[in-house]
Protein backbone atom coordinates (compact mmCIF):
# COMPACT_ATOMS: atom_id res chain seq x y z
CA UNK A 1 0.00 0.00 0.00
CA UNK A 2 2.83 2.50 0.52
CA UNK A 3 5.06 0.46 -1.95
CA UNK A 4 6.58 4.05 -3.23
CA UNK A 5 7.00 5.92 0.22
CA UNK A 6 9.00 2.89 1.32
CA UNK A 7 11.15 2.53 -1.53
CA UNK A 8 12.25 6.30 -1.33
CA UNK A 9 12.62 7.08 2.30
CA UNK A 10 15.13 4.85 4.11
CA UNK A 11 13.98 4.00 7.73
CA UNK A 12 15.44 3.80 11.12
CA UNK A 13 14.68 -0.08 11.84
CA UNK A 14 13.21 0.71 14.93
CA UNK A 15 9.46 -0.65 15.27
CA UNK A 16 7.16 -0.30 17.98
CA UNK A 17 4.47 -3.26 19.15
CA UNK A 18 1.52 -1.04 19.67
CA UNK A 19 -0.40 -2.12 23.01
CA UNK A 20 -3.79 -0.50 21.69
CA UNK A 21 -6.17 -3.16 19.67
CA UNK A 22 -5.63 -1.34 16.76
CA UNK A 23 -8.78 -2.80 14.84
CA UNK A 24 -11.00 -1.72 18.17
CA UNK A 25 -9.89 2.11 17.52
CA UNK A 26 -11.34 1.89 14.38
CA UNK A 27 -8.76 3.03 11.87
CA UNK A 28 -9.41 3.15 8.49
CA UNK A 29 -7.27 0.31 6.71
CA UNK A 30 -4.88 3.00 5.09
CA UNK A 31 -3.83 4.01 8.84
CA UNK A 32 -4.23 0.82 10.16
CA UNK A 33 -2.01 -0.77 7.79
CA UNK A 34 0.73 2.44 8.71
CA UNK A 35 0.85 2.19 12.08
CA UNK A 36 0.96 -1.52 11.56
CA UNK A 37 3.83 -1.78 9.73
CA UNK A 38 5.87 1.88 10.83
CA UNK A 39 4.73 2.72 14.06
CA UNK A 40 7.53 5.17 15.74
CA UNK A 41 9.61 4.56 13.24
CA UNK A 42 12.05 7.68 11.54
CA UNK A 43 12.80 8.83 7.62
CA UNK A 44 14.68 10.43 5.14
CA UNK A 45 17.45 10.84 8.57
CA UNK A 46 15.02 11.67 10.63
CA UNK A 47 12.86 14.73 8.04
CA UNK A 48 9.63 12.79 9.06
CA UNK A 49 8.64 10.19 11.10
CA UNK A 50 5.45 7.99 12.56
CA UNK A 51 3.95 8.43 15.09
CA UNK A 52 3.12 5.67 17.84
CA UNK A 53 -0.66 5.86 18.61
CA UNK A 54 -0.35 7.24 21.72
CA UNK A 55 1.63 10.05 20.59
CA UNK A 56 -0.96 10.17 18.17
CA UNK A 57 -3.85 10.71 20.67
CA UNK A 58 -1.03 12.67 23.31
CA UNK A 59 -0.48 15.34 20.70
CA UNK A 60 -4.38 14.90 19.43
CA UNK A 61 -5.69 16.45 23.09
CA UNK A 62 -3.03 18.85 22.77
CA UNK A 63 -4.09 20.32 19.73
CA UNK A 64 -7.60 20.25 20.15
CA UNK A 65 -7.19 22.91 22.70
CA UNK A 66 -6.49 25.38 20.02
CA UNK A 67 -8.06 24.31 16.74
CA UNK A 68 -11.54 23.96 16.88
CA UNK A 69 -13.48 21.11 15.14
CA UNK A 70 -10.60 18.45 16.26
CA UNK A 71 -12.74 15.06 17.36
CA UNK A 72 -13.04 11.58 16.96
CA UNK A 73 -12.44 11.20 13.27
CA UNK A 74 -9.32 13.14 12.69
CA UNK A 75 -6.22 11.48 14.33
CA UNK A 76 -2.48 12.82 14.35
CA UNK A 77 -0.21 9.95 12.59
CA UNK A 78 3.09 11.76 11.72
CA UNK A 79 4.92 14.86 11.78
CA UNK A 80 8.36 16.53 10.45
CA UNK A 81 11.17 17.66 11.76
CA UNK A 82 9.89 21.04 12.52
CA UNK A 83 7.07 19.43 14.46
CA UNK A 84 4.66 19.89 11.89
CA UNK A 85 1.99 17.60 12.82
CA UNK A 86 0.22 15.36 10.08
CA UNK A 87 -3.49 13.99 11.00
CA UNK A 88 -6.16 12.39 9.07
CA UNK A 89 -9.58 13.48 8.76
CA UNK A 90 -12.79 10.63 8.43
CA UNK A 91 -14.87 13.16 7.36
CA UNK A 92 -13.68 14.07 4.08
CA UNK A 93 -12.18 10.99 2.46
CA UNK A 94 -10.76 11.22 -1.34
CA UNK A 95 -10.54 7.99 -3.19
CA UNK A 96 -11.68 5.63 -0.30
CA UNK A 97 -9.21 7.06 2.66
CA UNK A 98 -9.48 9.72 4.82
CA UNK A 99 -7.86 12.85 3.61
CA UNK A 100 -4.82 14.92 5.43
CA UNK A 101 -4.78 18.04 7.36
CA UNK A 102 -1.83 19.58 8.63
CA UNK A 103 -1.94 21.49 11.90
CA UNK A 104 1.32 24.10 11.84
CA UNK A 105 2.87 25.55 15.02
CA UNK A 106 4.84 28.50 14.39
CA UNK A 107 1.72 30.14 11.90
CA UNK A 108 -1.13 28.51 14.41
CA UNK A 109 -2.84 26.81 11.04
CA UNK A 110 -4.75 24.29 9.79
CA UNK A 111 -4.07 23.40 6.00
CA UNK A 112 -6.36 20.74 4.62
CA UNK A 113 -4.13 19.06 1.70
CA UNK A 114 -5.48 17.73 -1.34
CA UNK A 115 -4.38 13.89 -0.60
CA UNK A 116 -5.56 11.09 1.10
CA UNK A 117 -3.19 8.99 3.64
CA UNK A 118 -2.06 6.63 0.65
CA UNK A 119 -1.37 8.97 -2.03
CA UNK A 120 -0.12 11.96 1.01
CA UNK A 121 2.78 9.48 1.23
CA UNK A 122 3.42 7.68 -1.96
CA UNK A 123 3.30 11.11 -3.69
CA UNK A 124 2.99 14.08 -2.15
CA UNK A 125 5.86 12.75 0.20
CA UNK A 126 7.96 11.71 -2.61
CA UNK A 127 7.47 14.17 -5.53
CA UNK A 128 6.84 17.35 -3.14
CA UNK A 129 9.39 16.86 -0.55
CA UNK A 130 10.98 20.49 -0.14
CA UNK A 131 7.46 21.68 -0.60
CA UNK A 132 6.15 19.65 1.97
CA UNK A 133 8.95 18.81 4.33
CA UNK A 134 11.49 22.16 3.60
CA UNK A 135 14.30 19.51 2.96
CA UNK A 136 16.83 22.87 2.21
CA UNK A 137 16.12 23.97 5.20
CA UNK A 138 17.11 21.18 7.30
CA UNK A 139 19.49 20.50 5.44
CA UNK A 140 20.94 23.94 6.48
CA UNK A 141 20.46 23.35 10.09
CA UNK A 142 22.48 19.58 9.87
CA UNK A 143 25.03 21.37 8.08
CA UNK A 144 25.23 24.53 11.01
CA UNK A 145 25.99 21.65 13.49
CA UNK A 146 22.03 20.94 14.28
CA UNK A 147 21.20 17.33 15.65
CA UNK A 148 18.84 14.98 14.18
CA UNK A 149 15.41 15.06 16.05
CA UNK A 150 14.77 12.29 17.76
CA UNK A 151 11.37 10.53 17.84
CA UNK A 152 10.20 12.20 21.19
CA UNK A 153 11.77 16.03 19.55
CA UNK A 154 11.81 18.76 16.85
CA UNK A 155 13.55 21.56 15.84
CA UNK A 156 11.14 24.70 16.99
CA UNK A 157 11.74 28.10 16.86
CA UNK A 158 12.74 29.98 20.15
CA UNK A 159 10.37 33.16 19.25
CA UNK A 160 7.16 31.87 17.24
CA UNK A 161 6.37 33.15 13.77
CA UNK A 162 2.95 34.18 14.94
CA UNK A 163 4.85 36.39 17.43
CA UNK A 164 7.01 37.76 14.51
CA UNK A 165 9.95 35.39 14.93
CA UNK A 166 12.45 35.37 12.41
CA UNK A 167 12.26 32.25 10.21
CA UNK A 168 16.20 31.52 10.19
CA UNK A 169 18.65 29.35 11.54
CA UNK A 170 19.24 31.71 14.59
CA UNK A 171 16.01 31.50 15.72
CA UNK A 172 16.14 27.58 15.93
CA UNK A 173 16.40 24.81 18.55
CA UNK A 174 16.39 21.27 19.54
CA UNK A 175 13.11 20.70 22.26
CA UNK A 176 10.48 18.07 23.10
CA UNK A 177 7.66 17.78 20.25
CA UNK A 178 5.16 17.40 22.80
CA UNK A 179 6.07 20.60 25.19
CA UNK A 180 6.55 22.61 21.72
CA UNK A 181 2.80 22.24 21.17
CA UNK A 182 2.05 22.76 24.55
CA UNK A 183 3.95 25.86 24.86
CA UNK A 184 2.23 26.71 20.79
CA UNK A 185 -1.23 25.79 22.11
CA UNK A 186 -1.25 28.23 25.20
CA UNK A 187 0.21 31.01 23.00
CA UNK A 188 -2.00 30.37 20.24
CA UNK A 189 -4.77 30.20 22.89
CA UNK A 190 -4.31 33.75 24.61
CA UNK A 191 -3.54 35.94 21.52
CA UNK A 192 -6.24 34.42 18.97
CA UNK A 193 -8.63 37.13 21.01
CA UNK A 194 -6.52 39.81 20.21
CA UNK A 195 -7.31 42.53 17.57
CA UNK A 196 -4.41 42.49 14.83
CA UNK A 197 -1.94 44.90 15.68
CA UNK A 198 -2.67 44.50 18.84
CA UNK A 199 0.93 45.01 20.83
CA UNK A 200 1.85 41.92 23.25
CA UNK A 201 3.96 42.58 26.60
CA UNK A 202 3.70 39.65 28.54
CA UNK A 203 2.96 36.13 27.81
CA UNK A 204 1.90 33.57 30.68
CA UNK A 205 2.22 29.87 30.28
CA UNK A 206 0.91 27.43 32.98
CA UNK A 207 3.29 24.48 34.04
Amino acid sequence: MFERFESQFEGDRTTLRETRDLLRIGFDSSLLRLFQRHAGQTFGNNIYRILSVDQGLRIGEIISTCFDGYDEKIFCFGCDWMGRVFASNDHTPINGHPSVMMFHPEYGELFTLPYNVVEFHNDALVDLREDILAENFYGEWLRSGGKRPSSNECVGHKVPLFLNGDDDLSNLELTNLEVYWTVAAQLLIQIRSLPDGTAIEGIELKT
